[in-house]
């Protein structure tokens, strides 16, 4: 089973709006947040 959370991931995805002309912005922010993340964890060492 899923853990009970506050709030409701697929609703909020489905009324994200995305701009036509950047469309693969949220992507390219996952990716930075992914590798900066990485970064601080290396630092931490």
């Amino acid at each position: 089973m899923f853990p009970q959370t506050s709030t409701n991931l697929r609703n909020r995805v489905n009324k994200l709006h995305l701009p036509r002309t950047r469309p693969l912005l949220p992507l390219f922010e996952i990716i930075s947040n992914s590798i900066h993340a990485i970064q601080d964890k290396v630092d931490q060492r």
